[in-house]
């Protein structure tokens, strides 16, 4: 198509980079079923792609997740080569949806949302905010933030990337996205995270909380107080422990939440990192909060996933009774 070399290096860059090697893994696994059975690839008839898809729906009990990845990749690779789109077919979209409700054994299980008075009371058993290690005081800060913004570990290492000067250069979530507000609340920007493909960015804002030893506002207030003299000139947030000081990536993050975690009692219980952001949707749902202000927050543009897939409210213990004794004879 005779694109420049640097239109060429940013069109990628439409898909996340984790989505690009999930793509890549799919597409590889494609290629090799093609080989295995004598087919060229990329495949110019439906019925190679119609196999392929049983294949991948036979090898997992709950195909749908795996399925969308593979009709997504081979879309995405026909839209770049040209050629008739196999993953558009009309059969082939048929076909996904009966090996899903033919192949799926088992139903899908929410993720287990965590009790947080365990981290409540892991905090306030620690010492005050300046008396403990900048390890501890930046695990602490993440996790109280993770709760109350109901974050990914990469909405605050995001791993999005900037092109700038004919390089790439990776996002940092810094200081600037954030504002302690006169009133006491905090306004977090957060920007480039996974929902955000436009780029506009979310604003959300969150209160204090009462009880200033649990507090996610004052504990940022001081993680940033205690390791300003190491911050780097562009100033991210959340930065590694040890020389050279730098932004953490969203792996670290993810292992400062498991630290957590386990420091709060919880390990070896099914939750992890990604277990945050439920817990804090869910905690919000049941105390009472007004379920559009935690989606806001939380950042969910979409109800029907919000609800489906992120709370889980439990009804309380007069639930039956209120049915079952109510009942006219």
């Amino acid at each position: 198509k005779q694109w420049s070399v640097r239109a060429q290096q940013q069109l990628p860059h439409v898909l996340a980079l984790n989505t690009r090697r999930t793509y890549n893994k799919m597409l590889q696994k494609f290629q090799k079923f093609c080989n295995l059975h004598g087919y060229n690839f990329p495949p110019t008839t439906s019925h190679i792609m119609a196999d392929f898809l049983c294949e991948v729906a036979d090898n997992s009990a709950r195909p749908k997740s795996q399925l969308t990845v593979a009709t997504s990749a081979i879309s995405c690779m026909f839209d770049i080569i040209g050629g008739t789109n196999l993953a558009q077919d009309a059969c082939i979209k048929k076909l996904t949806v009966a090996l899903i409700k033919t192949q799926s054994i088992a139903p899908r299980i929410h993720t287990k949302v965590m009790p947080t008075n365990a981290f409540t009371d892991l905090f306030l058993s620690w010492p005050e905010n300046d008396e403990i290690s900048i390890k501890l005081l930046r695990i602490k800060t993440i996790t109280l933030l993770a709760l109350a913004l109901m974050l990914r570990p990469s909405d605050i290492a995001p791993n999005a990337k900037l092109f700038r000067d004919g390089n790439f250069h990776s996002l940092e979530f810094t200081c600037d996205q954030l504002k302690f507000e006169s009133d006491g609340t905090l306004t977090v920007w957060l920007h480039g995270i996974k929902n955000d493909a436009t780029r506009d960015g979310f604003q959300v804002n969150i209160p204090p909380a009462s009880i200033p030893k649990i507090d996610p506002i004052q504990t940022v207030r001081d993680y940033i107080s205690s390791t300003e003299s190491n911050r780097p000139a562009s100033r991210p947030v959340f930065i590694s422990l040890k020389k050279p000081f730098r932004a953490i990536s969203a792996a670290t993050i993810g292992q400062d939440l498991e630290a957590a975690i386990k420091l709060a009692g919880l390990e070896g219980q099914g939750f992890s990192a990604k277990s945050f952001r439920p817990t804090g949707a869910t905690m919000a749902i049941q105390q009472g909060c007004n379920p559009d202000n935690v989606r806001s927050v939380g950042r969910w543009k979409c109800r029907e996933v919000f609800e489906e897939h992120y709370v889980y409210p439990k009804v309380g213990h007069e639930f039956t009774d209120a049915i079952i004794n109510n009942m006219e004879s």
